[in-house]
């Protein structure tokens, strides 16, 4: 991320201001952040799985998106995961040409990347972990193909395992499988 952009504002203010500039921004506790452009390995990546996600999930109640997905934190906060599986029909059944953020993921995914993994790992963990319908959140590391996945095991209790080299992904809730070369390529 790159110096806040503008003084404190609310996710409607950031919304109306920012959908007609060019560029990507986050809002965080109220500041404007610019996003940096991702690497073709963190887009190839991304586009991978969200493939082989939006595959298994049709003809179930969920949806996965893409980094176009605005994800409401707080009042003051929204973040732009790299994809996120969304279930609950408080989101999925807005009006799909108005709707720029939602509020109740099931699943929320990172790529990792040199400039964003540390903010990755610490903030935006310990901010999705507080949307109370998140059952699990990835962090995906392209570089060392390894994952980390934290998994809800009651209100405020998460398991974290870091996942042995040329482990796929499992997710439970929904229930879905991804082998290592779906995550990582071949």
């Amino acid at each position: 991320m790159l110096a806040p952009a503008h003084d404190k504002m609310t996710v409607e203010q950031f919304l109306d201001i920012y959908q007609h500039i060019e560029g990507k921004y986050e809002l965080v506790d109220g500041v404007v952040y610019a996003m940096s452009g991702g690497s073709a390995r963190h887009a190839s990546a991304a586009t991978r799985i969200l493939v082989a996600f939006w595959t298994r999930l049709q003809g179930s109640k969920c949806q996965p998106f893409n980094s176009d997905m605005g994800l409401r934190v707080d009042s003051d906060t929204l973040r732009y995961p790299d994809i996120a599986i969304y279930c609950d029909p408080r989101d999925l059944d807005r009006d799909d040409l108005d709707t720029r953020e939602f509020r109740y993921p099931k699943v929320v995914i990172e790529i990792l990347s040199p400039t964003t993994a540390k903010a990755d790992r610490s903030f935006k963990v310990v901010e999705y972990k507080t949307i109370e319908t998140v059952a699990t959140i990835v962090l995906i590391d392209p570089a060392t193909q390894r994952l980390e996945v934290h998994e809800r095991r009651g209100t405020d209790e998460w398991l974290q395992r870091l996942m042995p080299p040329g482990s796929g992904l499992e997710l439970t809730d929904p229930p879905l499988m991804l082998t290592h070369a779906e995550v990582f390529g071949s």
